[in-house]
């Protein structure tokens, strides 16, 4: 019955982010898988100006504010564990972001805006309470891969 109630709540807000979204030309398209399986990223080849989001959790009180105002977008996010969040803001040409917590209490804040690049960050977090904070883009940060295993840990990165 919960599982019911999930996806009547899942289908009936992608229902009205489409009637919401209906005024802008691009396309957009949100995955939401909240179910107990084996993440894999997914391979996905995007059209011009296409948006794409795709968020997997598994576990309690994920968090996910994550705006991004491109051309074209490919955001792939998966959370297994409690309390995981992401926070990210960019406005670029094109974003690719590839996103993986596994653990419990890691955060990712990433703050971008109008430098007009094309990202492709790769973020992988293996533990507990560990930290990625990104302020500003350019073209050393274009392709940042950043994998932590272990616990109580932070990376910063400040582009200017």
């Amino acid at each position: 019955m919960k599982n019911l109630k999930k996806i009547i709540a899942i289908i009936f807000l992608l229902i009205c982010f489409a009637a919401v979204s209906q005024e802008n030309t691009q396309t957009e398209i949100a995955i939401i898988n909240q179910n107990l399986i084996d993440y894999k990223l997914t391979s996905i080849i995007p059209q011009t100006h296409t948006n794409i989001t795709i968020i997997t959790q598994i576990g309690n009180q994920n968090f996910n504010q994550n705006t991004i105002i491109a051309n074209q977008s490919l955001i792939q996010l998966y959370q297994n564990g409690h309390f995981n969040s992401t926070d990210i803001y960019r406005v670029e040409a094109e974003v690719n972001e590839f996103i993986i917590q596994n653990g419990n209490g890691n955060t990712i804040h990433e703050m971008s805006i109008g430098n007009y690049n094309t990202i492709d960050n790769h973020y992988i977090q293996n533990g507990d309470n560990n930290r990625i904070t990104s302020f500003g883009s350019n073209t050393i940060s274009e392709n940042l891969k950043i994998q932590i295993n272990g616990n109580n840990a932070s990376v910063i990165v400040i582009n200017r």
